[in-house]
């Protein structure tokens, strides 16, 4: 594991070891494993002016049951039912709703159909109560998938930025 983690570190830090300006500290950079350490120690040297924006140290637990598709069957060996999965947009869409400071979600490719139906309608509810003063950030990111064009992508990223704007 040390070997690992001194070849991330050497991937992280600049060449010339300087500070990218005022470290920042973080008062919940408190109890952290030595991975998140040693990256938080690059952060904090080198990207310190994205501090509250690209990174931030948080702490925190899995609040409710985790979600899988199929619901019930994983270790089960029967097919599937048809429309086995259809809760899971909805389940998306409401967790992303709650939304107070930031949000990041991920995917292979951009939503469409219920999906993009319920993340849509989650983005309107964080907007129809964000305040403008303090705003939420939403962070969308896609991969860019074979038989997906950015094109698609980049209509589906729009509709889901208006919605916020």
């Amino acid at each position: 594991m040390g070997r690992l983690l001194r070849r991330l570190k050497k991937r992280f830090e600049k060449k010339d070891d300087e500070s990218s300006g005022e470290e920042v500290e973080d008062v919940d950079a408190v109890g952290l494993s030595h991975v998140a350490q040693a990256a938080y120690e690059v952060l904090r040297k080198h990207h310190n002016n994205e501090h509250h924006k690209a990174w931030d140290v948080t702490t925190g637990k899995v609040v409710g049951e985790l979600h899988q598709t199929p619901k019930g069957l994983f270790s089960s060996k029967k097919e599937p039912p048809k429309g086995h999965s259809d809760w899971l947009p909805e389940k998306l869409g409401e967790i992303v709703s709650r939304t107070k400071c930031w949000c990041d979600i991920m995917s292979l490719g951009p939503p469409d159909g219920k999906f993009m139906d319920h993340i849509k309608a989650a983005i309107e509810k964080i907007n129809e109560r964000a305040d403008p003063q303090d705003p939420v950030v939403i962070r969308i990111l896609f991969g860019n998938i074979i038989g997906m064009p950015v094109r698609k992508l980049f209509v589906h990223c729009c509709v889901l930025c208006v919605l916020c704007s």
